[in-house]
C-alpha cells in the first residue's frame, strides 16, 4: 500500500493595534535590508475599507554607528523602513506590510497594523 502525505505550510501574520488621535502624525518601522532586493509593501486589508489614515512618507534608515564623530554605514548592512502616516478620520482600518521582492510571486506572511483613530 502507499500512503501520499500532502504537508499544506500556513503563514500567520502578526497584527498589531495603534491606537490615535484624529490629526496625529505617527511612524511605523519595520526591519529591512533593500541592498538583497526585499522591501516593504503596504495595502489596506479590505479595499472597501474606510481611508483613515493618508501615507505622508515612506522611506529607508540605514543603521548607523557613531565612530570618531564620523558616521559610517555598514555595507551591506540593514536598517528600517520608516512609514509615516497621519490620522485624518475616526474609524478603524487594518493595513498589511509585506515583506518580498517585487519580481517574485510569493506570498510571505504579512505584518498587520490595525488602526483606530479616536
Amino acid at each position: 500500500m502507499l500512503l501520499f502525505l500532502i504537508v499544506m505550510a500556513t503563514t500567520t501574520a502578526e497584527i498589531t493595534t495603534l491606537t490615535k488621535k484624529v490629526g496625529e502624525t505617527f511612524v511605523i518601522e519595520l526591519p529591512s535590508n533593500p541592498t538583497t532586493g526585499y522591501q516593504w509593501y503596504m495595502n489596506p486589508i479590505e479595499s472597501n475599507a474606510p481611508k483613515i489614515c493618508d501615507l505622508v512618507s515612506q522611506k529607508y534608515q540605514s543603521d548607523t554607528k557613531q565612530s570618531n564623530s564620523a558616521l559610517f554605514r555598514k555595507v551591506g548592512g540593514g536598517g528600517k523602513q520608516v512609514f509615516t502616516m497621519k490620522a485624518k478620520e475616526k474609524g478603524t482600518s487594518n493595513y498589511e506590510f509585506v515583506y518580498k521582492r517585487s519580481w517574485e510571486n510569493t506570498n510571505p506572511a504579512p505584518t498587520i497594523y490595525q488602526i483606530i483613530v479616536e
